[in-house]
């Protein structure tokens, strides 16, 4: 069983990013999939979360407890999820890690240097993250093209695949 997390604040795409990771698993893959989307959209920049599992066996519940991964879009939404971490999890994100340190593992992505370089506007940065966990977890042969129909969307996201 695989277990993520994708979070940050709302208006930063994380429920169009894990809808296309979720649908990536179920059409290119035998696994079961499951996901819950929990998010505080009454105002726009309100917490938002999507869990995410994926197994080999039948999945029964979508909450996850303990995080395989988790993907943070602001930088500091991670935080909010120590309970949820181990020293297996993997968070990766946009800003230096803080009060984790020691108790995961971090990867920092630095999407405002990728971003500029590649003149790729910040709504479509969470792509780049999409397309680098795509990468950290191998799963770059399936047919993404079809799932990011839109073509600045498929450009940030082979950007973050080749980071």
């Amino acid at each position: 069983m695989t277990n993520i997390i994708f979070c940050g604040k709302g208006g930063q795409g994380i429920l169009y990013a894990s809808n296309i990771f979720v649908k990536a698993i179920f059409f290119n893959t035998s696994l079961y999939v499951s996901s819950s989307d929990i998010h505080g959209l009454a105002r726009r920049g309100g917490s938002v979360r999507s869990e995410i599992r994926y197994s080999t066996s039948t999945i029964f519940s979508p909450v996850v407890e303990k995080a395989d991964y988790i993907v943070d879009f602001d930088g500091a939404e991670h935080i909010l999820y120590e309970s949820q971490c181990t020293s297996n999890t993997t968070i990766i994100s946009i800003k230096q890690p803080n009060n984790l340190i020691g108790k995961c593992k971090f990867i920092y992505i630095n999407l405002f240097e990728i971003s500029s370089l590649n003149n790729i506007p910040k709504k479509f940065q969470n792509m780049i993250l999409l397309g680098f966990l795509v990468k950290y977890l191998h799963f770059e042969k399936f047919n993404w093209h079809e799932l990011i129909t839109s073509s600045k969307n498929y450009e940030a996201f082979i950007l973050g695949t080749n980071s």
